[in-house]
């Protein structure tokens, strides 16, 4: 099974998305800020990385840098940073079935 660390401030959509995304069949962790997302890394290996842009302590760069994943997805507001830190940017917003779709398109 796909295991998918889901990484967003917003604890309502970080829990709404992890629920869906469970039920389109993926092991999904949730983290709530940069800090509980590096804690959750240092635990398990994750196979995707779903991340807002803005989190209270920092940003989907301090989570990319930190959390070792074959996937990085990240939920864009507006604007998406270029670079090759994210494999797919989703702007918001984005329904869970985009997110699965997104992950299942750059898996293995």
């Amino acid at each position: 099974m796909t295991r998918v660390l889901v990484v967003d401030d917003d604890e309502d959509l970080a829990e709404l998305l992890t629920v869906q995304l469970r039920r389109e069949g993926f092991e999904v962790h949730t983290a709530f800020s940069v800090a509980q997302a590096k804690a959750l890394a240092a635990q398990r290996r994750f196979d995707a990385l779903v991340t807002d842009w803005h989190l209270a302590d920092g940003s989907a760069e301090d989570v990319a840098r930190n959390v070792d994943a074959h996937v990085r997805v990240l939920l864009a507001g507006s604007s998406a940073p270029r670079g090759d830190l994210f494999h797919r940017v989703l702007l918001k917003p984005a329904s869970s079935r985009d997110v699965a779709e997104a992950l299942r398109a750059a898996l293995p």
